[in-house]
């Protein structure tokens, strides 16, 4: 297998997976002009990460990574335990607010959208509402982490996720120490061995 990825972005998930369910794999990490070349865009068209090879099947998007992942390695138990159903819909349901709900609000802190063309005090009303808007979102995971260690009843791939985004926040200065049952999870979750893996493997302390 094969992993198009970036350090430190989204791409770092099923980096992570990788290690979790033990395939050998080589990941890549990709020169941004690379994105755009029609090389990778008849991969992945959007010219984005993370995409995955495997022999002559190719498959971009987080999700769709993922649940190949855990259809290839069922033992891994990315979305938890296979005779449990319920516990199975939440890890989706999870990872579809890590991935859809929260991460789509972070591109104004790391690019500048177009349609500002240039106006910074814009940007900047921009980003701090995008900045209110994953606080937000945040307490919803913040309350349901209240009297549990993890998103379902053992760690799953969502928790992976959005152990990522809450080091986005970190690294963009939003603090969520408001939000205390996030901030032991982040830890906890930060200690899961194929995550220390990947973030090694990609150069990140």
């Amino acid at each position: 297998m094969k992993l198009y990825y970036l350090p430190g972005s989204c791409s770092l998930v099923p980096h992570t997976a990788l290690h979790w369910v033990g395939a050998e794999h080589e990941a890549f990490e990709t020169p941004r002009d690379y994105l755009k070349t029609p090389e990778y865009l008849a991969k992945n068209p959007a010219g984005t990460v993370p995409t995955l090879e495997d022999g002559d099947f190719t498959i971009a998007q987080n999700i769709g990574i993922l649940t190949y992942l855990d259809t290839k390695y069922p033992e891994a138990e990315l979305f938890g335990n296979r005779d449990n159903i319920e516990q199975r819909a939440l890890a989706y349901r999870w990872l579809a607010y890590a991935n859809s709900d929260i991460h789509k609000q972070f591109p104004p802190l790391f690019r500048t959208p177009a349609f500002i063309d240039g106006d910074e005090e814009l940007h900047n009303r921009v980003k701090d509402a995008a900045k209110a808007g994953i606080i937000s979102s945040l307490k919803i995971a913040d309350n349901h982490l209240k009297d549990r260690e993890y998103l379902i009843d053992q760690i799953c791939i969502a928790d992976i996720y959005l152990t990522v985004i809450l080091r986005w926040c970190k690294l963009l200065k939003i603090r969520f120490t408001d939000l205390p049952n996030l901030q032991s999870y982040y830890e906890r979750v930060s200690a899961f061995e194929p995550f220390k893996e990947a973030l090694a493997h990609e150069g990140i302390k």
